[in-house]
């Protein structure tokens, strides 16, 4: 989200590398324009001011384009700089062929392994992941680390760099083993090169904790993201916009693991330094102020959650435009929070405009365009509109085994919701084959005592109720309601869920007492203020 200085300092360099190779000529006063609105654009791109810097380029280049005699290069620096700011904004039409130019006319003018080329790969392969056209980023970063290696001009963090570049694509991609390579290798590069407190080995430490975190190898991602953050803490200071991030990557463990208590104040900790660094409505601040919002809706309070997924939105569509892929996330946990107040309609249209944002902006096969699919249908479910919940949840889960495979564990949650349908429409042996699926890759992946394991346990009990397995079925409502009341806590909505169906199970058995004892517990839960 923040242009490190570094890239700030190299933004400015290319015009001061053109100056040297060129000199001086007779349009020096339209030269003088064009850098002053580049000079101009520079902090406003690291304050994440797109619109404005924007403007500054967009009248600069054609400034630079009459200056006589030509120079190629100072237009491909402008090109390179403007593609930047288009991918920042999601304009990712206008960004690619921008790049392509700037990156052709450096390959003949310099050569293909110079300097400024590596620099626009590097900006190149940012967009296409900021585009979510991973594959072709793979390939920029890939090239990229073959120049740098045969060449041996750079210093080594221009490698250890390169290597959590191509680390992170991989990860996105879900290429763990990949990724878990690159980034040690890139640990190991900067260990020996580099100063502990480094900011790109900090990166690749971070880097290398996530793909743990996703393995599901938590103690190993929490040591790595604490060094991480003490590093920077000793490099910027307690303070600075790094160490934020550092913080934003520890939330995300905490968040996997179901530790409210500690996420808390690590996520309000990275939004106060955020806000104190560029003020309460800066781009910076929408990853924690989202995180906010998914923690106090997990935790079963939907109206505190609200105020900070609405501060997202509108920080989102003013700088970033309503169209941003990266709005869609918003408008999601918006639908979640509205679904879970039964504001089913206000949910249905935030759950369909983050679907069509994801359509327009991605590949019909990416991974992120099925988690909107997911959201959607989850919504129309609870309006019993299960016939179209139903379709996209199977689109869903055609989307994430090609990408994923068919045991990854981004599964777990689409095997539930497709189990949770099935037993709906009566589909006993197909709501089985799920739920079992769901289980098992729950257990598998993290542990006994999850969430998902609670409702693959429910699914199983409820369905051995619809057949009058009532002997099946209570052990497993048991256990399902054990794990969810360790896990949220005796008072969440989600508690009130298994209890209505244990109260069910317990009347068709004749056990009124049981029933009406249940019921009424889970009726408490419900009319509790959130």
């Amino acid at each position: 989200m923040k242009l490190h200085s570094s890239q700030v300092s190299n933004l400015l360099s290319s015009l001061f590398i053109s100056t040297l190779l060129f000199g001086t000529n007779a349009a020096v006063a339209d030269n003088e324009t064009w850098q002053t609105l580049r000079n101009e654009s520079q902090p406003l791109l690291y304050q994440g001011k797109f619109d404005q810097a924007r403007n500054k380029l967009e009248r600069a280049l054609p400034l630079a384009e009459q200056a006589s005699p030509p120079e190629p290069l100072i237009l491909s620096y402008l090109m390179r700089e403007l593609a930047w700011v288009y991918s920042k904004q999601g304009k990712y039409e206008l960004a690619e062929p921008l790049f392509e130019r700037a990156l052709q006319i450096q390959e003949k003018m310099l050569g293909a392994q110079h300097r400024e080329v590596l620099q626009t790969l590097d900006w190149q392969g940012k967009f296409f992941k900021e585009a979510k056209k991973y594959l072709q980023a793979e390939k920029n970063y890939a090239r990229t680390l073959a120049i740098v290696e045969k060449t041996r001009k750079e210093p080594p963090v221009v490698l250890v760099g390169t290597l959590n570049d191509l680390g992170k694509v991989y990860a996105l991609q879900f290429k763990f083993q990949q990724a878990e390579e690159a980034y040690q290798r890139a640990i190991t590069i900067g260990e020996q090169s580099l100063t502990e407190n480094n900011h790109t080995l900090t990166t690749a430490v971070l880097g290398l904790g996530s793909v743990y975190r996703e393995l599901g190898q938590f103690p190993k991602a929490e040591q790595l993201y604490l060094r991480a953050l003490a590093s920077r803490e000793k490099l910027y200071g307690p303070n600075d916009m790094w160490v934020a991030e550092s913080l934003l990557y520890l939330s995300t463990l905490y968040s996997h693991e179901k530790r409210y208590k500690e996420l808390e104040p690590v996520l309000k900790r990275s939004l106060s330094i955020s806000e104190k660094l560029y003020g309460t409505d800066s781009i910076h601040n929408t990853a924690a102020l989202l995180g906010l919002s998914y923690l106090y809706f997990n935790m079963g309070k939907p109206s505190e959650a609200e105020p900070y997924a609405r501060r997202a939105l509108i920080i989102s569509e003013k700088l970033l435009g309503p169209k941003h892929p990266d709005v869609a996330p918003v408008l999601g946990i918006l639908a979640s929070i509205y679904n879970s107040q039964q504001r089913l309609s206000e949910a249905e249209a935030y759950s369909r405009s983050a679907l069509q944002i994801l359509e327009e902006a991605l590949e019909p096969d990416s991974p992120d365009l099925a988690h909107g699919l997911l959201t959607l249908a989850a919504n129309l479910h609870d309006q019993k509109k299960d016939a179209e919940a139903e379709s996209l949840l199977r689109r869903s889960i055609v989307i994430k085994e090609k990408n994923l495979g068919p045991d990854a564990p981004d599964l777990i949650m689409s095997f539930n919701n497709l189990s949770n349908l099935c037993l709906l429409q009566k589909k006993y042996a197909e709501a089985t084959v799920y739920a079992e699926r769901a289980m098992k890759m729950a257990e598998k992946f993290m542990g006994p005592y999850e969430i998902e394991v609670s409702i693959a346990l429910n699914h199983l009990a409820s369905i051995d109720r619809e057949k009058g397995l009532y002997a099946q079925a209570q052990p497993l409502y048991e256990r399902a309601l054990s794990i969810r009341e360790k896990i949220k806590g005796p008072n969440h909505p989600d508690v009130a869920v298994i209890l209505e169906d244990m109260a069910d199970m317990y009347k068709r058995m004749g056990k009124k007492q049981e029933s009406v004892k249940l019921a009424e517990r889970a009726t408490a839960i419900k009319e509790m203020p959130r």
